[in-house]
């Protein structure tokens, strides 16, 4: 690629006749997680075009794109087609989206079956975006759908009511499942990615250490990767659930007890959010 400085030194001014062929990027997650965040700085970033969880929207049907290509291929196929040419279009060297992994269980995708699709694509760097604290995540999902609220901006202050978690039902990703039940499910889809993840370039980042304190310690960090200039990019969401947990789940001592002498019993430690 072919680039020199804009009038203020930030970023590379890109040109597309010069440029190489665009690089694709996967991000993997479980959802709030820090994925909006992060996938906000990104696109901020004129080097790298984002979309955020395609797969998401092409089941929605809720775009142009997306309505003239689920009309003829398969539910299986369109995501991979739709990709694709997105990659192909982009005069960004980068072309990046995220995913849940839920995304691909829904349309009976294997992972190792998306994982080759995409590879065969030119998606060849895979980011892996882990929240340690899946309790945060479930309530924070709950509190969310409850509000029906599941962004802040900056100059938002976030107002949670709290919320009632059934530890044998919760409903996330589509389906009731017990909280221990969901916890192995997610941890067993991150294992099932770090041992597939041998033919890409792969980053791991966790919402605690790289996008709590600070989102834009997690871009540098992606921007590292990548081997892109980070430039001045600005931060545009705040957390939506900063109560601690046992202000923000009416019926925590259940929850107690059910996490009780399993392997998950941290996660009810604060000191662990």
């Amino acid at each position: 690629m072919v680039c020199q400085r804009d009038s203020s030194g930030a970023f590379p001014i890109i040109q597309p006749t010069l440029m190489k062929d665009t690089k694709g990027i996967i991000m993997f997650h479980v959802g709030r997680s820090g994925s909006t965040v992060l996938s906000n700085l990104l696109s901020q970033n004129p080097v790298i075009e984002w979309e955020v969880e395609p797969f998401e929207n092409l089941a929605a049907h809720n775009q142009k794109t997306a309505r003239q290509i689920v009309r003829w291929l398969p539910i299986r196929i369109a995501p991979f087609h739709y990709l694709h040419k997105r990659r192909k279009r982009s005069v960004a060297p980068f072309y990046g989206f995220d995913i849940k992994f839920y995304h691909l269980s829904d349309r009976g995708i294997e992972l190792g079956e998306a994982l080759k699709r995409l590879g065969s694509q030119g998606f060849e760097r895979i980011i892996s975006l882990k929240r340690k604290n899946l309790l945060r995540k479930i309530v924070s999902s709950v509190s969310a759908l409850q509000q029906g609220s599941y962004h802040l901006g900056t100059n938002v202050r976030s107002h949670c009511e709290p919320v009632f978690i059934d530890p044998n039902a919760v409903l996330i990703d589509g389906d009731n499942t017990g909280l221990a039940e969901r916890f192995q499910r997610w941890q067993d889809c991150f294992e099932a990615l770090e041992e597939q993840v041998s033919a890409f370039r792969s980053l791991t980042l966790t919402y605690e250490d790289d996008i709590l304190v600070d989102p834009q310690a997690g871009y540098r960090r992606v921007c590292e990767f990548l081997e892109v200039e980070p430039g001045k990019v600005t931060v545009r969401h705040s957390r939506t659930t900063p109560t601690p947990l046992h202000q923000m789940v009416r019926n925590w001592n259940q929850i107690c007890d059910a996490l009780a002498g399993t392997k998950w019993e941290w996660m009810l430690d604060e000191s662990g959010s």
